[in-house]
């Protein structure tokens, strides 16, 4: 999954939908107080991750909230 998300480059304005079609549907979608958090988990004892994307009213990705890979 990782190599997914480095592939995306710099995520600031695409929009989430294009970022959806290359890594996959997210685990969670969540509302913020500016636009929504959408969130790619999974855990497991050979390891996991976790990636969270901010993404503005507009439904274009702000940035990363979390990175975490093992």
């Amino acid at each position: 999954m990782a190599r997914k998300f480095v592939s995306l480059g710099n995520i600031r304005g695409v929009p989430i939908e294009k970022i959806i079609k290359r890594v996959g549907r997210p685990s969670s979608i969540s509302a913020t107080a500016d636009g929504q958090l959408y969130q790619w988990i999974k855990t497991g004892i050979f390891g996991g991750y976790h990636y969270a994307i901010s993404v503005d009213q507009e439904g274009n990705a702000i940035g990363y909230t979390h990175q975490f890979s093992r």
